[in-house]
């Protein structure tokens, strides 16, 4: 179905995987556009890219969310910094 105004139904969106010549381009968008910029990539990381008839319209990024993390900053592993040896 084609839109011939805006407010009617628009056409069909298309979402595909972004290709990695096309990562760099994409992260410059995020940067400029999104109100915390596009980061830094850790882990791992799904870009997708929503067209509509040929033309990008949104980017979508998905990343495994760190459940669990191990710091030690003094002490033995697992230790509080302050804890007493026995």
């Amino acid at each position: 179905m084609k839109a011939s105004n805006p407010t009617e139904i628009p056409t069909a969106l298309t979402v595909r995987v972004a290709q990695p010549h096309e990562v760099v381009a994409l992260d410059a968008q995020l940067a400029d556009h999104h109100y915390l910029g596009a980061g830094r990539p850790v882990g791992d990381y799904l870009r997708q890219l929503v067209e509509r008839d040929g033309v990008p319209v949104a980017l979508l990024v998905w990343v495994r969310v760190v459940t669990r993390s191990r710091i030690v900053i003094s002490g033995s592993a697992g230790a509080p910094a302050n804890a007493s040896r026995a």
